[in-house]
């Protein structure tokens, strides 16, 4: 790890770390991304800790974040309030993937190749499957209420987690895009293709409505997609569709899927995450990489205001 690192101890002014959603519950990611950014500052290096959501860490490591790191960019208003609360200022952000909302789409990128036939509804249940905390049972009555409505299922292996309930989805009828049939550039093609997308994955979510895909947002492991939906402005009028309320085994069976609770995000809504995101990327001018700066903590940017205050 040292010698990987070795540039940053010698020739570098800045480490900038891109957060996502690692830095949460006292993980062996968010240990390793922290003790990181402490190293660098012992090294009297700047730190910028950017697009990341973070939540629910031992007052020690908080205490660390507040010493180590210069600049924090949160990709959602939860993370700005949960370090704010703990006395570190923070720039709100939005995910750098809704930057991505600005490229034009190449004419040449295939399309993954799909047993499905039109219209077709996404579903991916995301990462609380490598945790225990999904149902098998809810996961194929999903498929099978999104199959009584007229309408074929793929099912999403993003990642390995995904392909547990591959066999399950498979039986229920679904067909399988398998780990690594997608390239990023052919997502939100793909995805743009679907009538709607069921999903427990952030950037999924994402994707899904910068291709104008309605969606239904499952629980995940951490705050970071009720901080998504009002991002978007949808907090107050739609819920997150939540999974069992006890264990995988054994659990109360999960609300039915309905399309009715699929959400749709405007084009103006997504330019202005887009705007927002930029602060992740675009932040050098106000850091002086000659001394520790601040930055204040107390309102939102003007844009981030606006965004959350958008009807729909």
């Amino acid at each position: 790890m040292y010698e990987r690192l070795s540039p940053l101890w010698t020739d570098a002014d800045l480490l900038l770390v891109n957060g996502e959603g690692t830095i949460h519950h006292d993980s062996i990611g968010a240990l390793a991304l922290i003790g990181i950014c402490a190293a660098a500052r012992r090294m009297r290096k700047k730190v910028a800790l950017v697009n990341c959501s973070i939540f629910s860490l031992d007052e020690i490591l908080v205490d660390s974040l507040r010493e180590s790191v210069d600049y924090f960019s949160v990709r959602e208003p939860m993370t700005f309030r949960y370090l704010k609360s703990n006395n570190i200022a923070a720039t709100q952000s939005a995910d750098c993937l809704f930057l991505a909302s600005r490229l034009s789409e190449r004419p040449d990128t295939p399309r993954p190749v799909l047993s499905a036939k039109t219209p077709y509804v996404v579903y991916t249940p995301g990462v609380l499957s490598a945790f225990g905390r999904i149902n098998e049972s809810t996961v194929a009555d999903d498929i099978k209420t999104i199959r009584n409505m007229g309408r074929e299922v793929v099912y999403y292996v993003v990642e390995a987690e995904d392909e547990k309930f591959a066999s399950v989805a498979a039986r229920a009828g679904a067909s399988i895009l398998p780990l690594g049939a997608t390239r990023w550039e052919q997502v939100q093609p793909f995805l743009a293709g679907a009538e709607w997308v069921v999903s427990g994955r952030y950037h999924i979510n994402i994707f899904a409505s910068m291709s104008g895909t309605p969606f239904i947002p499952l629980e995940t492991n951490t705050a970071k997609m009720q901080g998504l939906l009002e991002l978007l402005g949808r907090h107050n009028s739609q819920s997150i569709r939540k999974w069992s309320q006890t264990s995988a085994v054994g659990g109360a069976a999960a609300p039915r899927i309905s399309p009715d609770a699929a959400i749709n995000i405007s084009s103006v809504t997504i330019a202005k995450c887009a705007d927002l995101a930029e602060f992740s990327v675009d932040f050098t001018s106000r850091l002086d990489l000659s001394k520790k700066t601040s930055f204040p903590a107390d309102n939102l940017p003007e844009m981030a205001e606006a965004n959350l205050k958008t009807p729909r």
